[in-house]
């Protein structure tokens, strides 16, 4: 459970760098989760500066997600891949249920490929109130 949810969240943080317009990695070294972590930090401070950032704006919401990641790289992402770590069942729910609430947080701003909600035709939302039509039974 917890290795794939850590696979799970190597896919949010993709859709994560690409949301930002942080290019690909191409060579090994730099698919390091340190290195990426680093170059989105980077970006969220260059696109939102820290001492311009307002609550409920862009960049501390970005900011949160940051921190969800690099609060669970060194506990469990390097000792789930490294396999240095076995987790209780209720410890690999707690991850899982962690995971989730992150990929649940990302996605109220990108799809799966960083596109925002005007770009991505995977994050077209109902009107809850549609206007209903009335339709006559003639007799």
């Amino acid at each position: 459970t917890v290795f794939h949810s850590m696979r799970a969240l190597e896919a949010g943080i993709r859709a994560l760098c690409a949301f930002l317009e942080i290019p690909d990695a191409t060579k090994p070294a730099e698919k390091n989760w340190a290195i990426i972590l680093k170059a989105i930090s980077d970006k969220i401070n260059e696109k939102w500066p820290k001492n311009t950032r307002l609550p409920n704006t862009m960049g501390p919401k970005m900011e949160s997600l940051y921190a969800t990641l690099d609060a669970v790289k060194n506990p469990w992402r390097n000792a789930t891949m490294h396999v240095e770590t076995i987790y209780a069942p209720h410890e690999a729910l707690h991850i899982l249920r962690c995971v989730s609430m992150f990929l649940l947080d990302l996605a109220s701003y990108c799809d799966e490929e960083g596109r925002d909600a005007q770009e991505s035709p995977a994050m077209t939302t109902v009107d809850e109130n549609p206007i209903s039509e009335t339709f006559v039974v003639s007799e």
